[in-house]
């Protein structure tokens, strides 16, 4: 492979990660992962009000791109963030922090 070829595992896998951040309620299911250590399906329930099979299937999503663990406790299940969720996000809000900061209201970026 030469130097100016894109590597397509890792953009896949870059593309798969950034997917799966891409929705508002994976993002907080992650957030709330990380904030708590771990959430069970009931809490993620309450505090997002979206149904169960919404929870499943955005969890399923976070689980194939490795952003979150999934365990079974009999009929109930338990979301845990993995160190690669935490380094992922820890990175992405420092890069829109500095962003942020570095545009002027009214002014786009290049």
């Amino acid at each position: 492979m030469r130097a100016n070829e894109p590597d397509v595992d890792t953009n896949e896998f870059l593309v798969t990660l950034l997917e799966a951040l891409s929705d508002t309620s994976r993002l907080r299911i992650v957030e709330l992962a990380l904030e708590h250590g771990e959430v069970a399906c009931s809490e993620l329930d309450e505090t997002l009000g979206l149904a169960k099979s919404t929870i499943s299937y955005h969890t399923k999503i976070l689980n194939a791109a490795g952003l979150i663990r999934t365990e079974r406790d009999g009929r109930f299940f338990r979301y845990a963030a993995t160190e690669l969720a935490d380094e992922l996000l820890s990175s992405l809000k420092g890069l829109t922090s500095r962003n942020q900061r570095a545009v002027e209201p009214g002014q786009c970026s290049a």
